[in-house]
């Protein structure tokens, strides 16, 4: 895989583009807004919802960008600790889900064991 360059996007574009058929733009713009997006409050609002989608690679991006936010922000929002539980025991997203885990670990003020 590739280092691909994200940009920003508008929010409306963001909206536009999180509802697109093509999962790799859904991916794009999910990164895109955790990366770029001020209103975080939004930004993590698409992240949960898209935890929720039925394509592995679309929740895989929403998990990442939830670890940049965490990043970036030094906050994340703990609704997704149901989601993560279930999703560390799922064999295609665990590698993610623990790495996302160990970013929020390391950012926030957050123990792991929170996620068991």
């Amino acid at each position: 895989m590739d280092y691909e360059e994200i940009d920003a996007l508008s929010q409306e574009e963001a909206k536009r583009n999180l509802s697109n058929k093509d999962s790799r733009i859904v991916v794009i713009t999910l990164l895109s807004i955790a990366l770029h997006e001020p209103d975080r409050d939004w930004t993590e609002k698409q992240c949960l919802e898209h935890l929720k989608h039925s394509n592995d690679r679309i929740k895989y991006a929403a998990i990442l960008s939830i670890a940049h936010i965490a990043r970036i922000d030094r906050q994340f929002n703990k609704c997704v600790i149901p989601f993560f539980r279930e999703y560390i025991k799922n064999p295609e997203l665990s590698g993610r889900v623990q790495d996302a885990i160990d970013d929020i670990c390391m950012f926030t003020d957050t123990e792991e064991s929170i996620f068991r």
